[in-house]
């Protein structure tokens, strides 16, 4: 057992007041920290939250998830223009209006901000209003995204000085905060995520649509069709093995993002793999593909802590993943599936010939894996962990301070 796990499976009982939060994210379209508001919030709205959930865009496709009588949803209307810099200039300044309405309605609600667009944007148009707080961050990825706009790094270091608590969802998170970006230990909270159990069994044309041939093994990838989700070197991997294996095995790409999709496909044509891969756009439950799959993988480049990885354990699947940001404290290497360095497409290989040779192994990996999906990820603990958070804080912003 890890380190940690004895921590990951306390469980403290909700209290029967209702509490306010309100909750800030740039979008409600289909990604890793949406679904997970899309299961966290209504949890926790049952459980006497009162929610305002304010999404600063128009782009609302999971809008339905959070459908709750105590969760109200503020959104930001889009604007027409064929000038770029004129939509988003009055975006912008929409987004400004919003966000301090909203914070003059209610300036004293525990507000957490999800990304880090609304982070440094919510707490700057803050600082322009009456809001006290308390104020939460969550960081759920590593920090390579600040390498990619100038100043970005010492804009959110400014600002996590002047916010309550950071919440992470990995400890890879909270240890590059703590060594990168001077975070203080005791500010850093880690709830790793957490998923309902999701069991569907696939359609007939689900079924039809795979064309799987009797005795294929079938491997799963679940994510967007972005480069950092590794697709390209899952493609040079199973180049390499279609040369040297003589078996019958098929692959499944389940995501969005059409343009790099058709990079992707044009690749497979060079490798001479094409027919035995198969392209699903992104659907709202990928558990009927799970279902019918052998092995799971989740070769990302950077990954915060992957709901993925989760949706494979808990279908029973092996996992092969990338060692990076949290695919390691939710993966057990050798017990639950195999870590593999990233950016290595012969690993990958190799990890998916040994998988796909032992039967054996793979039905004890994924057992496994499931197991310690519900002893350690389940939906139930990671709500209970959050209201247990939110009331911490709540508790402690009501305590008088010292004056100096």
């Amino acid at each position: 057992m890890h380190k940690r796990d004895k921590q990951m499976k306390s469980k403290k009982p909700f209290p029967s007041h209702q509490k306010k939060l309100r909750v800030l994210i740039g979008t409600l379209e289909v990604g890793g920290a949406e679904i997970h508001l899309s299961h966290v919030l209504p949890a926790l709205a049952s459980q006497g939250w009162s929610i305002q959930l304010v999404v600063l865009s128009d782009k609302v496709f999971l809008k339905s998830r959070f459908l709750h009588e105590t969760i109200k949803l503020v959104t930001v209307p889009s604007f027409s223009s064929r000038f770029k810099f004129i939509r988003r200039a009055v975006k912008l300044g929409r987004m400004c209006c919003i966000l301090a309405k909203v914070y003059k309605d209610d300036p004293h609600t525990l507000t957490h901000f999800f990304l880090p667009s609304s982070y440094v944007l919510g707490r700057l148009v803050s600082f322009f209003t009456s809001a006290t707080g308390p104020w939460v961050m969550s960081r759920r990825s590593l920090r390579v995204y600040q390498k990619r706009i100038w100043g970005f790094s010492l804009l959110e270091r400014f600002l996590h000085q002047r916010c309550g608590a950071i919440l992470v969802n990995s400890d890879r998170i909270r240890q590059e905060l703590i060594s990168h970006e001077n975070v203080r230990d005791e500010k850093i909270h880690l709830i790793y995520n957490g998923l309902p159990q999701s069991v569907s069994h696939p359609s007939s044309s689900q079924i039809n649509e795979l064309r799987i041939s009797s005795g294929s093994t079938v491997i799963v990838h679940v994510a967007n069709f972005i480069p950092y989700k590794g697709h390209l070197d899952l493609l040079q991997a199973l180049g390499s093995m279609n040369a040297s294996a003589d078996r019958k095995w098929v692959v499944v790409f389940i995501g969005k993002g059409e343009p790099y999709k058709k990079y992707l496909q044009e690749e497979a044509r060079k490798l001479k793999i094409e027919k035995n891969l198969r392209w699903i756009s992104s659907c709202s439950d990928s558990s009927p593909y799970l279902s019918m799959a052998h092995i799971g993988v989740l070769p990302s480049h950077e990954e915060g802590f992957s709901n993925a990885l989760l949706e494979k354990m808990s279908a029973g699947l092996p996992v092969i993943a990338t060692d990076v940001g949290g695919n390691g404290e939710a993966v057990i290497h050798n017990e639950t599936g195999l870590l593999v360095p990233p950016h290595d497409p012969r690993a990958l290989t190799e990890a998916l010939e040994k998988l796909m040779q032992d039967k054996a192994l793979r039905l004890s990996m994924g057992k496994k894996g499931k197991k310690r999906f519900l002893d350690y990820f389940g939906l139930d603990r990671c709500v209970r962990e959050y209201d247990s958070f939110y009331n911490e804080l709540l508790r402690e912003s009501k305590k008088p301070r010292d004056i100096p």
